[in-house]
């Protein structure tokens, strides 16, 4: 099925959704500052292109990251506004 995570895309799914509350209120987060213990930037940058294709989230060209709806079920964190 394309919606499965793994376990480290749940993480950063995890911290997108944290960043965009932190950041803006949760309207959007920035690539930049998605950061994870024991990740190196093109790590999470990878992790961050197979939740785009897997329809979690969004990255447009101002690096501004969008969780979709479908995201919400796995996430821990308080639900934002979801595209």
């Amino acid at each position: 099925m394309k919606n499965i995570l793994n376990k480290t895309e749940i993480q950063i799914l995890e911290v997108c959704v944290q960043t965009a509350i932190k950041e803006t209120g949760g309207e959007f987060g920035y690539t930049e500052d998605v950061k994870l213990e024991g990740l190196t930037n093109n790590q999470i940058k990878g992790y961050l292109s197979q939740l785009v294709q897997k329809e979690m989230i969004s990255i447009n060209e101002w690096d501004q990251i969008k969780i979709k709806k479908q995201a919400a079920e796995f996430t821990n964190v308080i639900t934002i506004q979801l595209v």
